[in-house]
C-alpha cells in the first residue's frame, strides 16, 4: 500500500511539473495563421474592406496608423480565427495614403498594407462648395451671386434629381436633369442643363459626367476640368 502512494504522489508531481513547466501562449508560435485577402488597393471612394483570419491562438489586431481608417472585429473564434472590417472615409486628398493591418498571434505576426488612391486633381469640384452649374457656355451661374437667389431641388418617381437655379431679376431658370438619387461615388451619368430666359429656352446641353462625391445632401459632379456641378438638397441665403 505504501508503494502505491509513492507511485501515485510521484505521477501527481510529475503531472503538476508539466502542467507548471506548459510554455504560455505568448511564447508558442501559431501552427496557422493566415489572412486574407493580401495587400489591399482601395479606390478613392471605397469605404469599406473585410478580412477573415485563420488562427489557432489567441490573437490581437490593430492598425499600425490610427490617424485615419477604424478596425472592426466582427467575429472571434478561439482558436480558429475571426473576421475583421476595415472602415475610412473617401479620400479626398490629392495623394494616396497608406495604413498597416497588424496581426499577433503567440510569437506570430502578420503585416497587410492597405492602400487607398486619391483624387488626384480632382481634389481641387471639391475644395468648391457653393451650389452651382461651373463652366456652361464658359459662364458660372452660382447660387447667392448675380441675382441667382432660389434653388429648388425634387426627386422624381423614377429615382432621378431635378435641380432648378432661378434668378427672379431676369426671369430666367437654370435646370439640371439627369443625377439619380441612389448614385454611387464614380457613376458615370448623363446630365442635361436648360437655360430658360423670360419663357424662351435659350440653351440645352447633355454633359457626361462622374460624380465624384456625395456628402450631407450635396453631390459634387466632374464634367472636365472646368466645367462641373454642384448641387445641394437644401440651399438658403
Amino acid at each position: 500500500m505504501k508503494k502505491l502512494f509513492t507511485y501515485a504522489g510521484g505521477f501527481l508531481l510529475a503531472a503538476a511539473l508539466a502542467f507548471s513547466c506548459k510554455t504560455p501562449e505568448s511564447e508558442m508560435v501559431p501552427s496557422v495563421l493566415e489572412l486574407s485577402p493580401e495587400n489591399v488597393h482601395l479606390s478613392p471612394s471605397s469605404q469599406s474592406i473585410s478580412f477573415s483570419l485563420q488562427c489557432d491562438l489567441k490573437w490581437t489586431a490593430a492598425l499600425e496608423d490610427d490617424s485615419w481608417g477604424e478596425l472592426i472585429v466582427q467575429s472571434r473564434s478561439e482558436g480558429i480565427g475571426g473576421s475583421l472590417l476595415f472602415k475610412t472615409d473617401a479620400n479626398l486628398g490629392e495623394d494616396a495614403r497608406t495604413n498597416i493591418l497588424v496581426i499577433k498571434a503567440g510569437k506570430g505576426e502578420i503585416r497587410r498594407e492597405i492602400t487607398q488612391d486619391g483624387i488626384g486633381a480632382d481634389a481641387r469640384i471639391l475644395q468648391v462648395s457653393t451650389p452651382g452649374l461651373y463652366g456652361i457656355g464658359g459662364n458660372n451661374y452660382t447660387f447667392g451671386n448675380d441675382g441667382w437667389n432660389h434653388a429648388s431641388f425634387g426627386t422624381e418617381a423614377d429615382g432621378s434629381i431635378r435641380w432648378r437655379l432661378v434668378n427672379a431679376g431676369t426671369l430666367s431658370v437654370l435646370t439640371l436633369t439627369g443625377p439619380k438619387a441612389d448614385a454611387q461615388q464614380g457613376d458615370n451619368l448623363t446630365l442635361h442643363v436648360s437655360l430658360n430666359e423670360k419663357g424662351t429656352r435659350t440653351l440645352i446641353e447633355n454633359y457626361s459626367a462622374t460624380l465624384l462625391y456625395e456628402k450631407d445632401g450635396t453631390w459634387w459632379y466632374k464634367v472636365r476640368e472646368d466645367t462641373y456641378f454642384i448641387i445641394k438638397k437644401e440651399a438658403a441665403l
